[in-house]
């Protein structure tokens, strides 16, 4: 274990670009960490090896991100090889490990869908290059808005790399979204042919559930200064941040059944509900997601977030965190989005002006 910590440890001083992996370099990820658990024992008292997890927040296609994920540095020989079970070498090898212990989440909010890293630079570069064009032309300042609106628009016609913004951003694919409407309409259907099963099954199951929670004991564990020192080490460095906690899945199949009920709901609200920069009237998360592992008995919460949280206990240390644009908020890159839209003359003048 210590060998790897100092082998993320040293990722982590240069998440984009260290020799390892390079995460920076791979294309097309919004947000990736590594994070290792240490030893620990689960409820019932059985024995659990450290484990080493990696998220990343890719765009599509996912195949293709992957794919660049292994060939973008060579460090995955030397990190794999702390796993038990692996025993190959080379990229394919690498790769094969990978995808065989890959977890499915539970649930997963993107802030916005269909919004690839090469939209969020193009639409920040896009407010910049206007913003410093605006500042450096005094000449501007004298003509009405309209005026102005127009001189960024030929501006923006005849700067190389910017062209691009007076294209309309391109929607997810059709095949996704036709999978989506699919999933959108087929969930309440059969929720509404069970309607009758669970209008006598949700009382019982809210009783049931308070039972349980009466019958439960206080946690009164608070953060050891060690673990707080941890994780102020890795937070706060720009406005925005990473969290990860992890937690046990209290025994039993009525509590493991009921939290996996509440993640697919979860699910189902953040996929075709709280899917536009919005998760249930918080706006300041980019990316969320809930994962079960270890046979089901532990789940984690990964999220990426503009702000800073107090710690927490079951708050996990992240030894890695990359960020594709770690200066700019969830607010920031609505606001860019609609600058972009606004050379089209979806806002009024003023409007759209005052957002530089």
């Amino acid at each position: 274990m210590d060998s790897l910590q100092a082998l993320l440890a040293e990722m982590g001083s240069d998440a984009a670009g260290n020799a390892h992996i390079p995460l920076g370099r791979v294309g097309g990820i919004h947000y990736a960490r590594f994070f290792l658990l240490e030893p620990t024992a689960d409820l019932a008292g059985n024995a659990i090896p450290g484990e080493l997890f990696f998220m990343a927040d890719f765009d599509s296609p996912v195949s293709a991100r992957v794919d660049n994920l292994f060939t973008a540095g060579q460090g995955w020989q030397e990190i794999l090889g702390h796993c038990e079970g692996f025993a190959g070498a080379g990229v394919a090898a690498c790769k094969k490990f990978f995808l065989e212990h890959t977890v499915r989440d539970a649930a997963y909010y993107a802030n916005t869908v269909g919004l690839s890293v090469d939209q969020v630079r193009l639409e920040s570069d896009l407010r910049e290059a206007l913003e410093q064009r605006v500042d450096g032309s005094p000449e501007l300042h004298s003509l009405d808005p309209a005026a102005i609106r127009g001189k960024l628009v030929d501006f923006v016609r005849r700067t190389p790399g910017l062209e691009r913004s007076l294209q309309a951003a391109q929607p997810p694919e059709l095949a996704w979204r036709l999978r989506e409407l699919g999933h959108l309409v087929l969930v309440p259907l059969v929720g509404l042919l069970l309607l009758p099963l669970l209008v006598i099954a949700i009382p019982l199951w809210l009783i049931a559930l308070r039972l349980h929670e009466r019958a439960d004991v206080e946690s009164t564990e608070n953060p050891q200064p060690a673990h707080l020192r941890d994780l102020e080490a890795i937070e706060d460095f720009g406005p925005v941040n990473q969290f990860t906690a992890v937690g046990f899945i209290k025994p039993g199949w009525f509590r493991g059944l009921t939290a996996r009920a509440v993640l697919f709901l979860i699910d189902f609200g953040a996929r075709h509900i709280f899917n536009h920069a919005n998760l249930a009237g918080v706006k300041t998360i980019h990316f969320a997601r809930w994962t079960f592992f270890d046979g089901g008995r532990r789940v984690v919460f990964a999220s990426n977030y503009d702000g800073s949280l107090e710690s927490c206990v079951h708050q996990a240390p992240t030894q890695v965190w990359y960020s594709a644009y770690p200066s700019l908020t969830a607010l920031n890159i609505a606001n860019n989005a609609a600058i972009r839209a606004g050379l089209g003359g979806v806002e009024d003048d003023r409007s759209w002006l005052s957002r530089l």
